[in-house]
């Protein structure tokens, strides 16, 4: 096991913002992409590499997720050409998984993003400025560098890719997005002790984790939290 099951301190309670029965909840709220949002069939990159074709269930509830009115996320991880980690959860599940995060840590990881991230720019500059002649169904400006650092995939022997989508597509807006294996250990990094147990248990528990992850923990797979990316 890469990390024993532990306690989470203070997890999202009824009175949190974050919590289901808040009215600022997103738990099971669909996502709104931006009005220059294009809708595009889901490319090898986000297919599920265990069965060679697109995911078609939810990692939690089985839902089927190609129906055209479900959203869904799918996050996979990569150390060299190698996905290790690689998962499809619808929203409500996704939302639900994310209470387990504690609120200390879902503050600190919302902090990380709004600090070093231009929404609003990421969307203009990926869609509103595209070249003429550019591929109106590629998403490799979306992934081929670090959302954060900038730097180019093919430098990285880690990272993480996460998509949005819904049903055969992936809505291409803010998402889809890349981040360096680099700036997952910053991340991890800000995540107190309980909420990296947590998702070590979850990782495990869902795919089991190869030895070398573990011992020493080089590196780390992140669950993105939802609201940090105002998905």
């Amino acid at each position: 096991a890469c990390r024993p099951k532990v306690t989470m301190d203070e997890p999202h309670s009824s009175d949190s913002p974050d919590s289901p029965d808040s009215p600022d909840s997103r738990n099971g709220e669909e996502y709104q992409p931006s009005p220059l949002a294009r809708r595009v069939a889901i490319p090898r990159l986000f297919e599920s590499v265990e069965k060679e074709a697109p995911f078609t269930e939810c990692l939690q509830c089985g839902r089927n997720l190609l129906d055209s009115d479900c959203q869904y996320v799918i996050e996979k991880v990569f150390r060299g050409t190698e996905a290790i980690i690689e998962l499809a959860m619808c929203l409500n599940c996704r939302d639900q998984s994310s209470q387990s995060m504690s609120t200390e840590s879902a503050e600190a990881m919302q902090n990380f993003f709004d600090d070093r991230v231009n929404f609003s720019g990421r969307i203009h500059e990926l869609l509103a400025q595209r070249e003429p002649g550019n591929d109106p169904t590629s998403i490799d400006d979306w992934v081929d560098r670090c959302l954060f650092s900038g730097q180019p995939r093919s430098e990285m022997r880690e990272y993480q890719i996460v998509a949005l989508c819904a049903g055969k597509e992936v809505i291409r807006d803010f998402f889809p997005i890349m981040i360096s294996g680099e700036v997952i250990k910053e991340l991890a990094d800000v995540l107190s002790e309980q909420t990296k147990g947590w998702m070590d248990d979850f990782i495990e528990t869902n795919f089991g984790m190869p030895p070398e992850f573990c011992e020493p923990p080089e590196f780390r797979p992140v669950l993105i939290d939802r609201k940090s990316t105002r998905l």
